[in-house]
Parts: C-alpha cells; sequence; structure tokens
C-alpha cells in the first residue's frame, strides 16, 4: 500500500515582542531551520518572531518600538527583499545574518554584496553564538558611513578568507573573495584595499 510522506510543520511565532527580552527577526525559514532557530533562542533568551513575506516582516517593523538585535533570512533571499528591509527606519543598520545549508566563497560574497554582515550554517551550535551574540549587542555593528568601500581578500584556504573576509564587513566594508593569484585581476578591480596572502602565486 502507498504511503504519504509528512511534510514538517513550519513554525509561526508571535507576530509582534511579547517581552522585554532581546528580539531577532526571521524571515522565511522553513522547517527544520525554524525550528532550530527557535530553539537556539529559546536557549539564549532571546525572543525569534518569524515572518512568511518581507510584507509581514515591514508590518511587524512598523509596530516596534526600537530595533530589533538581528534579522536572520535565507540566504536564496532576492535582492529586492532584501533591499525593502534595509531601507526600514526600524530594521537599517539592524545586523542581517545569512543562513543557509551550504557555506562557500559564493554564499559569502553574495551575502555581502547585498549588505548583509554575515552568515551561518543550520548547525546548533553555530545558530546558539548567533543568538547569543544578539542578546549581547548594543545598537548597530555596521557604520553606514563605510558600506560602499571594497575589500577584496585572496588566500588559497577558505578558513582563512571567511574569517578575515568577516572582520572587514563587520568593520562596514563590502568584500569579495579570491581563492587562486589569477582571480585578484578579475575580482580586484575598484578595491580600496586588497589583502592577499604571501604565499599565493600571481
Amino acid at each position: 500500500m502507498p504511503t504519504t510522506q509528512q511534510q514538517p510543520a513550519s513554525i509561526k511565532l508571535s507576530p509582534r515582542p511579547t517581552t522585554t527580552r532581546p528580539c531577532v527577526g526571521a524571515f522565511s525559514l522553513a522547517a527544520p531551520a525554524s525550528l532550530l532557530a527557535h530553539a537556539a533562542a529559546r536557549e539564549c533568551g532571546v525572543e525569534l518572531v518569524s515572518s512568511s513575506s518581507v510584507t509581514e516582516m515591514l508590518s511587524w517593523a512598523d509596530r516596534l518600538d526600537s530595533k530589533p538585535s538581528a534579522l536572520l533570512v535565507p540566504n536564496d533571499i532576492s535582492d529586492g527583499d532584501v533591499a525593502a528591509l534595509h531601507v526600514h527606519s526600524l530594521l537599517r543598520g539592524v545586523p542581517t545574518i545569512s543562513l543557509g545549508d551550504s557555506l562557500d566563497d559564493d554564499a559569502f560574497s553574495r551575502a555581502f554584496a547585498l549588505g548583509m554582515d554575515d552568515c551561518c550554517s543550520y548547525d546548533p551550535a553555530a545558530l546558539k553564538a548567533i543568538m547569543a551574540a544578539a542578546r549581547d549587542r548594543r545598537g548597530p555593528s555596521v557604520p553606514p558611513s563605510r558600506q560602499r568601500d571594497l575589500v577584496l581578500v585572496a588566500h588559497e584556504q577558505r578558513g582563512r578568507r571567511v574569517e578575515v573576509g568577516r572582520l572587514f564587513r563587520r568593520a562596514g566594508f563590502e568584500v569579495r573573495f579570491a581563492a587562486k593569484g589569477d582571480e585578484l585581476h578579475d575580482l580586484g578591480e575598484g578595491a580600496s584595499i586588497v589583502v592577499a596572502s604571501s604565499t599565493m602565486a600571481i
């Protein structure tokens, strides 16, 4: 007899903060990502508010008394949705984290190019670290006056590229990555700063 596979239910949380706890907004996170994010938020004492569309999240932001501590968005979010979130007066300057299954150079490059502040996997420990940082954060982490400066980070090791790229992104720079020497010429045009490995062949 054929069986029907049951789809996991998505989590729909309160449409607005109900306590004075630090608040994080989450946009379009399907299960199991929503379950994992909710568990991490609860463990860190953070209120997670889930929205199914950018319109719903903007409506939620309209009713806030102060800026949320962070925004969580899927890594396939559209350029238009990111722009809509970032122009809202109470969401402008709020650290935005891109969530995804795999975090390669393309994921980081796209997130940083769209003005997001970091990328995070669905790993419970990583999500807990994001929530703990949101809980302890005081004000926007990205100086808006530095948004247009471009930094190219070139290194053979992906971990080193990401580590250095995060530092510059949190300081307000746009970040691109190069994994090979020949990519320096293609990706470095217009860069204000180039950080390259001393062992990379150019």
